[in-house]
């Protein structure tokens, strides 16, 4: 998947950083949640040259909700996705597993705000690399 060039043109102390996330989930149980997410990146002119550093990954997830009386939720979950970077010639792809921890405040019964720490690693020997000629 080939997103277009973006440039924000927001200078920060070290190049433009953007950060957009989306995911949907169901709820299989009370207390059991599925679903999926996508997650784009971009940090602009970080190296001499103005080079960029840009990702995709997209992953499935699960998680165990522990319910209270608060619309305050903590989980933990597990997720498995494949992730895209390019970095000046280096275009790396690979397959993600990890865990998931963090808090969802429920607004509604349906939606809620999430705040979520990953600990993701890639597998060793399931990277592809590809150096592309200029």
């Amino acid at each position: 998947m080939t997103l277009p060039e973006f440039t924000p043109g927001i200078q920060g102390p070290n190049g433009d950083n953007i950060d957009l996330e989306v995911g949907y989930g169901w709820f299989l149980r009370d207390d059991l949640l599925v679903g999926g997410e996508f997650q784009w990146s971009l940090l602009e002119d970080i190296a001499p040259g103005e080079n960029d550093y840009r990702s995709q990954q997209a992953s499935l997830f699960a998680e165990m909700l522990f319910s209270g009386d608060s619309e305050l939720v903590p989980y933990v979950g597990v997720e498995i996705g494949v992730r895209n970077s390019k970095f000046n010639d280096l275009d790396e792809s690979g397959l993600l597993l990890g865990g998931r921890v963090g808090a969802r405040y429920f607004i509604t019964e349906s939606v809620s705000i999430d705040g979520l720490a990953h600990l993701v690693g890639g597998r060793q020997g399931s990277f592809h690399r590809r150096f592309r000629g200029r």
